[in-house]
């Protein structure tokens, strides 16, 4: 696959740079005349042109520097990233992936369709299989394929049936090997569901009515941000616009972030490639953090019997979800 990838990204450059080349013997002796180097003008405007994206770049890993200085780290944690389809593992959650697999938390993952949408529900099963290898999860996905559960704009998924599934692959996972195994984070789709979709949305809604009738104990929910469209393309440049009160995580390969995506071949369009360059996901996710009362209450409890006064300070720097 990545043979084949490197091939078709040579035979591309092979094509283009000839009509590059022509561009440029065409616009230099129009571009000489035009522009006159003696002008103090012209050469700032240059200057700036060159400079401004070194800039921009020194400005951004500043900044992630920064942040990763000061926030938590999620260590030694068992991670459960739940998804709509095959491929979205891909499309938004690559960095924090990488991020909780460089802490040594063990992820999971339980996918609430196969895509099937086209008709291709055991291809993208296989590709969702070999994504998954490839980013480093513990062990292959689980994979949901319920007639109440089908890809599709239109379809209605119920939240009472998204917590069922949650909490039984939890709670069958924790009886087959032990408190040792229990899932102490859920990774999902805010209310937004980053793209809008439908399906998306259902999942947080379904992890809201788990959170709300307390079906899971001393759990923390971790929800991708949706942003606004000005925001979603810009790429790595949107870590200037980060909030300091969301849990970030970072990633800059963004060709192996492609060779991911390309796991799942039946998916690989045009406006994917594209999506894949261009989208503050493949780069930045950031995340709003939900905690259990049950949860912050045992914290809480912990840290007096440590004499540790302060314990409110930090869970005030967090989101809580009031489940009372």
């Amino acid at each position: 696959m990545e043979k084949e990838l490197q091939k078709s990204l040579s035979r591309g450059m092979d094509v283009i740079e000839p009509f590059l080349k022509g561009f440029g013997d065409f616009v230099t002796p129009y571009m000489t005349k035009l522009v006159s180097w003696g002008d103090p003008v012209t050469v700032i405007i240059t200057l700036f042109i060159l400079f401004s994206p070194i800039a921009l770049m020194y400005i951004c890993f500043t900044r992630i520097a920064f942040v990763k200085l000061s926030q938590m780290s999620v260590k030694g944690k068992n991670i459960l990233y739940v998804i709509a389809h095959p491929d979205d593992e891909a499309m938004f959650f690559q960095p924090s992936i990488l991020e909780f697999l460089s802490q040594g938390n063990k992820l999971y993952l339980l996918c609430l369709s196969n895509g099937n949408f086209e008709g291709l529900g055991r291809e993208r099963e296989k590709e969702l299989e070999k994504s998954c290898a490839r980013l480093g999860f513990t062990e292959p996905p689980t994979i949901i394929d319920d007639p109440e559960l089908q890809d599709g704009m239109d379809v209605k998924w119920a939240p009472g049936l998204i917590a069922d599934y949650v909490v039984k692959h939890c709670k069958q996972r924790e009886s087959l090997d032990g408190e040792s195994a229990k899932i102490d984070i859920i990774v999902t789709f805010d209310e937004g569901g980053v793209s809008g979709h439908p399906n998306h949305i259902a999942i947080f809604e379904g992890i809201s009515h788990l959170m709300k009738h307390k079906l899971l104990a001393d759990i923390e929910i971790f929800t991708l941000t949706t942003v606004m469209l000005f925001r979603k393309y810009i790429a790595i440049a949107d870590v200037n616009f980060i909030f300091a009160d969301e849990w970030q995580a970072f990633r800059l390969n963004f060709i192996e972030a492609y060779m991911t995506l390309a796991e799942h071949a039946t998916q690989l369009v045009w406006f994917r490639k594209l999506f894949i360059v261009f989208s503050r996901y493949t780069y930045v996710n950031s995340f709003t953090r939900y905690i259990s009362t049950d949860k912050a209450r045992s914290q809480r409890e912990a840290d007096l019997d440590q004499g540790v006064e302060e314990s409110g300070a930090r869970t005030k720097k967090q989101k809580k979800v009031n489940i009372d």
